[in-house]
């Protein structure tokens, strides 16, 4: 069990943005269409969600953030924030790191379920997208996984037949069968030629430095 002393929070506490400071060693970083969504959803619903802030640990009376500065970044003149005291700099920057990394992580079927619901809802991909972190082909792709029929996979695979390949060295190597839902063949058969033209062998290296691994996560 810690040792830490648990800190007092203040809730909700309206802060001049002025007085507010990043802190400089945040890990999280965003892409372009991530750092979108995150200003779309803030013109939609407003500051639904406080940045998290301790003391300014050498400016009186000011602020550093702990978790929450891409929302700062694009908030108006007050920010919201639950004002954190008591915390060292190494509780500070602990705490920096427990909030990015413990928000959980969503289920693609689930996801996609949801998301299919929700293009009903909001009545075209455009509007569904608004303030969500997706490029459209991904989103499109999600929503895809949503009318797969999953029971229907045969997931045992051990009495496949080797496929028809040249003679290769394979000590090194892993065989995965997969069976791709049919709406995401098209964009795993073009990931895969990307980094395996005329059905070569396919190398860890290669799949880690492709788009692959990002179709996988789709996947998994």
């Amino acid at each position: 069990m810690s040792n830490v002393t648990k800190p007092t929070i203040k809730r909700g506490v309206p802060v001049d943005r002025s007085a507010i400071h990043p802190n400089p060693w945040n890990p999280n970083k965003m892409n372009p269409r991530q750092q979108d969504a995150v200003a779309e959803s803030i013109e939609a619903y407003g500051q639904v969600l406080e940045i998290l802030v301790r003391p300014h640990p050498d400016i009186p009376e000011e602020y550093q953030i702990i978790d929450g500065e891409h929302r700062f970044n694009i908030s108006g003149d007050t920010v919201f924030c639950n004002v954190v005291e008591g915390l060292s700099e190494a509780d500070a920057k602990k705490l920096t790191v427990i909030m990015n990394e413990t928000r959980g992580r969503a289920d693609k079927v689930s996801l996609a379920q949801l998301l299919a619901d929700l293009e009903g809802d909001f009545g075209d991909l455009e509007a569904l997208n608004l303030g969500l972190p997706y490029e459209e082909n991904e989103l499109k792709e999600l929503i895809a996984l949503a009318a797969v029929d999953w029971d229907s996979f045969d997931d045992t695979f051990e009495n496949d037949p080797e496929p028809d390949t040249p003679e290769q060295d394979t000590s090194d190597l892993t065989r995965y069968t997969l069976a791709v839902p049919n709406g995401l063949a098209e964009a795993f058969d073009e990931a895969l030629d990307a980094i395996a033209p005329d059905n070569s062998a396919i190398t860890p290296e290669e799949i880690l430095g492709s788009k692959m691994l990002k179709l996988l996560g789709l996947l998994g």
